[in-house]
C-alpha cells in the first residue's frame, strides 16, 4: 500500500509507464523465484518488504491501458482488467494448492514445496514477455 500510495506517484513520471510496467514485473518475477527458493522463515519478511515494490507495475499497467483506449470504452477496459485478476484468483489457488499437493506428496522422487511460486514466476514471465513485445509494437511515441 505505501509502495503503491508513496512511490508509484513518483517513479512511474520518472521512469514512464512501460519501463514501470517491467521493472514491476522483474521484481515479482525475483520475487516469486525467491519465495519458491527460501530456507529459513524470516527470510520470507526480507522478500516481502523487497517485493511490494513490484506494486509499481499494476497502476502503470492501468494508466497505460487508459490512455490507449477511448474515452468511452474506459470502464469495459477497466472492468476487463478487474475480471481478468478475479479469475486468476479463483482458478490460482486451486491449481497452486494441488501443485503444492503433488510436490510434497509422499513417494514424489520431487520435493519441491516453493512449486506454486515457481509457477507464479514462470507466469508473470510470459506476461513480462508479452507486455515487452506489445510496447515495442506500439512504439516509444506510445509511452
Amino acid at each position: 500500500a505505501l509502495v503503491q500510495a508513496l512511490l508509484t506517484k513518483r517513479l512511474v513520471p520518472i521512469l514512464g509507464e512501460q519501463r514501470s510496467v517491467l521493472a514491476g514485473f522483474a521484481i515479482g518475477i525475483a520475487t516469486f523465484t525467491a519465495y519458491g527458493l527460501c530456507s529459513a522463515g524470516w527470510l520470507i519478511y526480507v522478500f516481502v518488504v523487497l517485493g511490494s515494490f513490484a506494486g509499481v507495475g499494476g497502476p502503470a499497467l492501468q494508466a497505460y491501458l487508459s490512455r490507449h483506449v477511448d474515452p468511452a470504452e474506459q470502464g469495459a477496459i477497466q472492468g476487463a482488467f478487474v475480471g481478468i485478476t478475479s479469475m486468476a484468483a479463483i482458478i490460482g489457488q486451486p491449481v497452486a494448492a494441488w501443485s503444492f499437493g503433488w510436490a510434497v506428496a509422499p513417494g514424489n522422487p520431487w520435493h519441491v514445496p516453493g512449486i506454486a511460486f515457481f509457477e507464479a514466476a514462470v507466469l508473470m514471465t510470459v506476461a513480462l514477455g508479452l507486455a515487452a513485445r506489445t510496447f515495442h509494437r506500439a512504439g516509444p511515441a506510445a509511452s
